[in-house]
C-alpha cells in the first residue's frame, strides 16, 4: 500500500500532535503542585500567608491564583504566594486556595482550606514569674488549677523558657515536678496540660495560660517544644543527661 506525499504530512502532523499532547498531559510532566497554608486561624482581622511550589523543585515559580469564600471568588495572578485576610466573621468560615503555574503549559493544579474560626477572645495570662521559691510557685499553681476548674473545655498552657545554662536533667526535673503537682495536689487531668518549652537569654521564665481545647491547632507555639502532660513519661529522652 502506498500513501501520497499529503497523506504522508498529514499522518507525521498527527504523530507529533499525539506525541506533544502526550507529553503535555503525561504524569511526568504535570508536576504536583504543593500549597502550604495553615489549616486553622483565629478570623481576628489579622493576615495569613499562603505559599505554593512545584513539588521537587527549587526554583521560583508564579502561580495564577482562585481563592473562594464566603465573600465569593477572586482571582490573583502570577504570585508565588498571596496574603488573605481573615476578617472578623461570627462564624467559621472556611477559605480556599488553588493554585495553577502561570507559566506551564500542563496546569496541574495544587489546593489548600484554611478554616477561619471566630475568635473567643482574647487568650488571657493566668501568671507569669521568673525563678521563686517553692512555696510561692505552688501558691501560683494552686491558683492556676482552682481557675480551670471553672474552664472545662480548656487547657492550661504552661509554657516555660529556660536558660541556656540549664542543664537538661534540671529541665526534665522542673518539668516533672510541676506535672506532679498540678495532677495530685491540683487535680487536674493529665490530657489537660501541655508544656511548650523553649530557651533564650536570661533565668528560666514560667508562664500559665488557659486555652480553648478545641482551638489548640491554631496556638502560636512557634518553636517550642510542645509535649503533653501525658506524654512526659514516654519523652525522657528528649531531656538526655547530656548538655
Amino acid at each position: 500500500m502506498t500513501y501520497s506525499k499529503f497523506t504522508l504530512l498529514t499522518l507525521g502532523l498527527i504523530c507529533v500532535t499525539v506525541v506533544t499532547v502526550g507529553a503535555q498531559i503525561g504524569k511526568d510532566t504535570c508536576p504536583k503542585i504543593v500549597v502550604e497554608a495553615p489549616e486553622v486561624i483565629f478570623a481576628n482581622g489579622s493576615a495569613f500567608n499562603v505559599y505554593a511550589k512545584i513539588e521537587g523543585d527549587q526554583s521560583t515559580t508564579n502561580f495564577d491564583w482562585t481563592v473562594i469564600r464566603d465573600s465569593g471568588t477572586t482571582t490573583i495572578m502570577s504570585k508565588q504566594w498571596i496574603k488573605l485576610e481573615t476578617g472578623r466573621p461570627k462564624d467559621t468560615e472556611l477559605i480556599i486556595a488553588i493554585a495553577q503555574p502561570s507559566d506551564l503549559s500542563c496546569k496541574g493544579f495544587g489546593i489548600s482550606k484554611t478554616l477561619a474560626v471566630a475568635n473567643p477572645g482574647s487568650p488571657y495570662i493566668l501568671d507569669t514569674y521568673g525563678v521563686v521559691r517553692w512555696n510561692e510557685e505552688r501558691a501560683r499553681l494552686d491558683s492556676a488549677a482552682m481557675t480551670m476548674e471553672g474552664k472545662p473545655d480548656a487547657e492550661l498552657i504552661v509554657q516555660i523558657t529556660f536558660s541556656p545554662s540549664d542543664s537538661n536533667a534540671s529541665k526534665r526535673e522542673y518539668l516533672e515536678k510541676i506535672s506532679k503537682y498540678l495532677l495530685s495536689k491540683g487535680k487536674m487531668q493529665a490530657n489537660r496540660i501541655t508544656f511548650a518549652i523553649s530557651t533564650s537569654k536570661g533565668s528560666r521564665t514560667t508562664l500559665l495560660q488557659p486555652f480553648p481545647t478545641q482551638m489548640m491547632a491554631a496556638f502560636p507555639f512557634l518553636d517550642a517544644i510542645v509535649i503533653k502532660a501525658e506524654d512526659l513519661g514516654t519523652l525522657r529522652s528528649l531531656f538526655s543527661s547530656k548538655k
